[in-house]
Parts: structure tokens; sequence; C-alpha cells
């Protein structure tokens, strides 16, 4: 389920050049991936009082690469691929625990560890006056995110697409180069199937289909600006 979304994003990246009749520019990047809501949440009534599970993505390193296509001095589309690793950590609630209250560590927590694939297609747009170094950006588009890796091992699914929308802010350092400092959000849910039942699934998540609630997940970048 991955592929065929990645496989649009990265088919963007080799079509854009030969579309845009303007100045190319391939920017890397390594940054921040910072999930700003829980994966999931999961509260249910047992037999003995309030049950469920919180799963919580990490904050870790992120790296990728973006290619500008420049319209025109004011109007560019934008290609970007980020990779990240980073722990989930799963919280239990457990039966005859009042209402609300989240168990800490217990034997029933775990940890996992787990892979974010992102791709996005945007449109920038320039609210400065070209005439400065240094340019701001607003950017606005679609977005896929993929997770896989040792926590969603036993899981299939778990691809979200949703708009994505970022500041940019460039600073032009040669005739050739920018920095390029960028803020981004991508807004998404996803569904999954867990297949096999705890301890296999490393999260313990219960089998069967479950649909994360929406994700707010920011990326905060510092990058290089190569021009063709």
């Amino acid at each position: 389920m991955v592929r065929p979304g990645l496989g649009c994003v990265l088919g963007a990246l080799v079509v854009a050049p030969c579309a845009g009749q303007g100045r190319l520019e391939l920017s890397p990047f390594a940054g921040l991936y910072i999930p700003a809501a829980h994966v999931v949440d999961i509260s249910a009534n047992c037999p003995g009082g309030p049950c469920g599970e919180v799963l919580a993505q990490g904050i870790a390193p992120v790296v990728g690469a973006r290619l500008t296509a420049w319209r025109n001095d004011r109007v560019a589309l934008d290609f970007s691929v980020g990779y990240s690793r980073s722990r989930v950590t799963r919280h239990g609630l457990l039966a005859e625990i009042p209402s609300g209250v989240m168990v800490g560590r217990t034997p029933i927590d775990t940890t996992g560890t787990a892979r974010i694939t992102t791709g996005s297609a945007r449109v920038l747009i320039r609210l400065s006056p070209h005439t400065d170094r240094a340019s701001v950006y607003a950017a606005a588009g679609l977005a896929v995110v993929a997770h896989g890796g040792e926590a969603y091992s036993h899981v299939a699914g778990n691809t979200g697409w949703g708009p994505v929308f970022g500041a940019v802010g460039r600073l032009q350092v040669a005739p050739a180069l920018a920095l390029r400092a960028e803020l981004d959000e991508h807004v998404y849910s996803f569904s999954g199937t867990a297949f096999t039942t705890p301890p296999d699934y490393s999260l313990g998540v219960v089998a069967g289909n479950y649909h994360s609630r929406l994700q707010h997940d920011l990326v905060l970048s510092l990058g290089l600006s190569v021009a063709r």
C-alpha cells in the first residue's frame, strides 16, 4: 500500500523538470519530525472498569530532499520526500483504574521502533518583495505519510493522505545557492489491520481493524538549495 502512493510522488519528481520552463532547485535537508497527536487512542469499558491503550510516536530526526521548479519569481511547484525513524510507545489502561487515569510503566507497556516516509506535492507562493535576498513563502498541497518498521511489522495498511501546509524562509547566499528553513504540518489519518494477536505484534494492538485519530505531524527542517 505504501509503494503506489510514494510512486506517484517519485514520478512527479521525474516529470516536473520536463514540464517547468524556469529555474530548478534541489534542496537536501535535515531536521526534526514532531508528531503532535497520539497515533492510536483507544478506550473501552471492561468488566472491571475502563481499559484501552494509547500509542505515541516519538520525536526523531528526519532527512530528505526537495525539488523546486520555479515558474517565475513568485510561484513554484515543490516536490519532496522525507524519512524518519523513531520510537513508538504503547501505554496501557488497566481495568479497575479510575476513569481517565493512565497507568505508567506497567508490564503491558511496550516500545518499538518505526519508520515514517513522507512525500508531497505543493505550490509555493512568495509573500515578500522579490528584490529582497531574504524571502518568505506560503506552501500548500497534498502529502502521503506511510508508517512501517518493527512497530507495524504485523499490521497491513498504515498509509494516509491529506493536506500539507508550510511556511518557508529562504536566504540567497550566492547566485546558485540559498539557505532554506521550513516548517510544515501534515494533517491526515490512516487505517490498519493487525492480523496477529499479542504478543506477536510488538505493540500489543488487538487483532482487527483500527483507524487512527486525526494526525498533526510537524516537520522542522533546514536545507541548502542548489539551483541549476
